[in-house]
């Protein structure tokens, strides 16, 4: 998905952006649309000569968000599963609080996880400027 944003502060290769309401919105049905007016940081990748106010378009990765939402949400219930009855069956044990807690355990690993990865690809999940926008 791409979107039309004003350049707000500019910080190396990194940009802080504001969304606009762009041509793209005007074809669009959606009514309850929150993307304009919020302000993310975003990779100015092919190094564009920017200033503060220049309009720019901004690529937004719809894979790069499932997997984010993937990593944030669904990992730690997997874990959770994964570690309560693995951990059950290996204790052999019929207390469901104590499989209970290995089951928060594996939900922590997750989070832990999920942290880990996102630090690791922070700059390479940004969205990407891909190019200045005449006005």
């Amino acid at each position: 998905m791409t979107e039309t944003a004003t350049v707000m502060e500019i910080i190396d290769r990194k940009v802080k952006v504001r969304i606009v309401k762009g041509e793209e919105c005007k074809s669009c049905g959606g009514k309850s649309c929150k993307a304009e007016g919020r302000e993310f940081i975003v990779r100015n990748g092919n190094s564009l000569n920017l200033e503060i106010g220049d309009m720019v378009r901004v690529y937004l990765p719809p894979g790069k968000a499932i997997l984010a939402s993937f990593m944030i949400l669904i990992l730690p219930l997997i874990l959770f599963l994964v570690f309560y009855f693995v951990f059950g069956a290996v204790l052999k044990t019929d207390s469901q609080g104590i499989n209970a807690l290995f089951g928060v355990l594996g939900m922590a690993v997750g989070f832990g996880l999920s942290l880990l990865v996102r630090k690791s690809r922070e700059e390479e999940d940004m969205p990407l400027i891909v190019r200045k926008q005449d006005v």
